[in-house]
Formats: C-alpha cells, sequence, structure tokens
C-alpha cells in the first residue's frame, strides 16, 4: 500500500486527465485556493477546503488508504481526479505546511464501503465458478465476419476493375456508405484500410501521377492480402470448430477485444518486469478516428521490446486521460502480452 509519500509531479501529470486540468490545477494552488491543508497521521489522505467564486469551498482528498489512490472533491466536475485534487497534490509537493487532524468522516464512510464491497467480491470469487466460453457466440461472430470479408472483397474488385481514376463522388459517397457497414461486422483493419483508401480517392488530381496512383493500387493489395488472411483463418476455425480466442494476432485484428484474464491462460502475462521507455509519441489516426499515446519500452531483464497503445477515440476523448512520457525505471507488477511478431503490444498493472 503507498502512501501519499508517492506523490511526486509525475504522479499528479500521470493521474490528470488532460493537459488543461493541470494548467488550472497550479492556478489554484499558485493563488494559495486551499485555505485548509490536512493530513492523516498515518499518512495515507490528504484533505483541505478549497475556496473559489461559490459560497462554499469544495471538499478535496486524495486517499492512499487502498490498492489504488482514490480522488474525492464535492465539486460538481466529472473529470477524476478534478483540478481541486490535482492543486491540493501541488501543494503538497510545495511542501505547504499540512496539519495533522482526523479522517473526516465522510471519507472514513466511503472506505468502510469499499471495504466492505472489497470483502464481498472476494467471497463471491472464491463460490463463483468460472464462466465457460460461449462456443455458440464466437462462432456466430465468426460467420459475420465471413460476411463483412465478402464485402470489402467486393470493393478491392470494383476500385480496381473500373479504374482508379474513374471513381467519382457520388461512388466515394456510396463507398464510404460501404466502409461504415462493416462496423457492423466486427472488422476495425479492413475497415479502416477501406477508408484510406476512399481518401486517397477522394483527394486523386485531375491528372494524377503514378506516385498517387501506385499508393492507391497498394492501399488495395493491402486490403486484399488482409481479406484472404482472414477469411483463411475464419474458415479453419470454422472447419475445426477451434473458434475461441487463441495467441493469433488476426483474432484482434478482425474487431476481437482480449480480456487479460483470457492472455493470463494462454500464459501471456509476466510479473515485476523491469522496463524502461524508449520513446513516447501522440498519433493521430484519422482513418480510425482515434489519437494513440504510443509508447516503445525495453524489458531490461530480457532485452525484449514491447509496445503499448492508450487508444482515445475521438468521441470520447475527454473521458480518457492521455498517457504521457516516462523517464523513471518502471516495475510492471503484472505484464499482459497481446499475440504478436517482434514489439508486441502489452499491457502495464501495477507499478
Amino acid at each position: 500500500m503507498a502512501d501519499i509519500k508517492s506523490i511526486t509531479e509525475e504522479f499528479i501529470s500521470s493521474s490528470a486527465v488532460n493537459p488543461s486540468s493541470i494548467s488550472n490545477a497550479k492556478k489554484i494552488s499558485k493563488s494559495g485556493g486551499f485555505r485548509k491543508l490536512c493530513k492523516s497521521a498515518d499518512d495515507t489522505l490528504i484533505f483541505g477546503d478549497c475556496y473559489g467564486s461559490g459560497s462554499k469551498p469544495y471538499n478535496a482528498s486524495v486517499d492512499f488508504s487502498g490498492e489504488t489512490p482514490v480522488f474525492r472533491c464535492s465539486c460538481p466536475s466529472r473529470q477524476i481526479p478534478c483540478k481541486h485534487c490535482l492543486a491540493l497534490m501541488y501543494d503538497w509537493i510545495a511542501n505547504k505546511s499540512f496539519t495533522v487532524d482526523e479522517v473526516p468522516e465522510d471519507v472514513a464512510r466511503k472506505r468502510e464501503k469499499i471495504e466492505k464491497r472489497a470483502e464481498k467480491a472476494a467471497s463471491a470469487d472464491t463460490e463463483k465458478a468460472p464462466a465457460k466460453p460461449n462456443k455458440s457466440a464466437a462462432a456466430k461472430k465468426l460467420k459475420k465476419q465471413r460476411e463483412g470479408l465478402e464485402l470489402a472483397e467486393k470493393f478491392v474488385h470494383e476500385i480496381l476493375g473500373n479504374g482508379i481514376g474513374s471513381v467519382n463522388k457520388a461512388a466515394c459517397d456510396q463507398y464510404a456508405e460501404l466502409a461504415k457497414q462493416l462496423g457492423d461486422y466486427y472488422l476495425p483493419e479492413p475497415q479502416a484500410i477501406m477508408n484510406d483508401i476512399i481518401t486517397a480517392v477522394r483527394s486523386l488530381s485531375s491528372d494524377p501521377d503514378d506516385k498517387e496512383t501506385n499508393r492507391i493500387i497498394a492501399l488495395c493489395v493491402r486490403l486484399g492480402s488482409a481479406v484472404k488472411k482472414s477469411r483463411d483463418y475464419i474458415d479453419s476455425k470454422l472447419e475445426s470448430g477451434e473458434v475461441l480466442p487463441e495467441d493469433n494476432i488476426l483474432y484482434e485484428e478482425m474487431g476481437g477485444v482480449w480480456k487479460l484474464s483470457q492472455l493470463k491462460e494462454l500464459g501471456l502475462y509476466r510479473e515485476n518486469t523491469a522496463l524502461l521507455q524508449l520513446s513516447f509519441a501522440q498519433i493521430d489516426e484519422v482513418s480510425r478516428k482515434t489519437f494513440v499515446d504510443e509508447g516503445y519500452w525495453i524489458d531490461l531483464d530480457t532485452g525484449d521490446i514491447f509496445r503499448t497503445d492508450n487508444i482515445r477515440p475521438y468521441k470520447a476523448m475527454k473521458y480518457i486521460r492521455t498517457e504521457d512520457a516516462k523517464f523513471d525505471l518502471y516495475v510492471a507488477k503484472e505484464l499482459y502480452l497481446y499475440p504478436g511478431g517482434m514489439n508486441r503490444r502489452v499491457s502495464l498493472g501495477g507499478g
């Protein structure tokens, strides 16, 4: 269990939902928004009252009594942590004076509820038998994906058969609707490639050169290859009856979503892995309508290179916390490896 001594500049930055909340929190801290700053005797809690334009102060706290920090505030913000909790932590690392005080009653009550909920969940996990994988649902999804691949293949044949230069705006609009339909067939990778092709064809000049044309042809070849590999994969699974997820990258590319428990069952799991981040970038993937915070890491024990992707869809940007570069040694208590070849994607648990 961590305590308030774990609060550092990096911890605050990694906890913030977005850069603007950090900026606002620093303003509050700098202006002395908190007139009451307290901490618990056991160093598991900091709390205080932040005064603003309202008649009553907001009660903010950062609680380290459990496995993960809990941020609480009486303000109406939906961001967790809000700017007041962040400002409280900035006051802490600024070495402002925190008075030792009793844990507030409302925090004590919420701690008790969390403990009871955890005990109940632990008891349920012990008694509950593990759920059996639904083979029927998995087979049904594979068949649905098979249908969608036929649409994607038809699209490639039409683009190349009719000639790239002959595709007009009306045809592009129809193809865009077709690409949208692929979302109903659980095929995100073919859908993304199709969107790339449509975007490239729309921007094609009236007198295209070989570079423009060859790029579109290359994308069509890529989509055709993805369709063929995916179809062969589906046919082999349906024929064998082994329809459940396996250590194969095609499962995810075709729309499968891995549960960490599934990766662990497949042996794609490590414990207490010492990692150092080699690079970090924020990428705008227009065809997928997402931003990706991408980091590359090296396992200091094995030398393996891994990749982490924090995916933030355009529609959910304000609800998903942005990642940032890490400069210190990071020890992942749990490391889950997604299927793949070199530099495979991983999920980091604990640290």
